[in-house]
């Protein structure tokens, strides 16, 4: 089974998100409320995946991408409304993981589901 950490601070996405993922995929899903939080669970517990939106309150969804970046390189998967802006202001997002992956929102459950497949597989 494998271990993903979501962090968006929109509770309504958190749960359907994780509703597709129940419905989809054998996974375990830690939430994170923004990315602060987000921090704190990545530096004590081991994720096969990170699912992140960008902009949250605290610390936003770059700041998650650095830590991971410079700790433990997990998987990322970036939700944003604007991914071609925030791509480019994250140092090294698509060559320091080649299963990082960007959605844009609004994004398709599908759409979704998908890229976490390709990611874990």
């Amino acid at each position: 089974m494998k271990k993903i950490l979501l962090c968006d601070d929109e509770q309504d996405i958190r749960e359907v998100i994780e509703m597709l993922i129940e419905m989809e995929l054998d996974a375990e899903i830690q939430h994170a409320e923004n990315g602060d939080e987000g921090i704190q669970k990545l530096e004590s517990e081991d994720f096969d995946l990170i699912v992140c939106d960008m902009n949250m309150p605290k610390v936003s969804g770059d700041e998650v991408f650095e830590f991971n970046k410079n700790n433990k390189n997990i998987p990322f998967l970036l939700i944003s409304g604007d991914a071609s802006r925030d791509i480019l202001n994250l140092d090294g997002f698509l060559t320091v993981n080649p299963k990082n992956i960007v959605i844009n929102k609004p994004w398709k459950g599908e759409e979704l589901i998908t890229k976490l497949r390709l990611i874990l597989d």
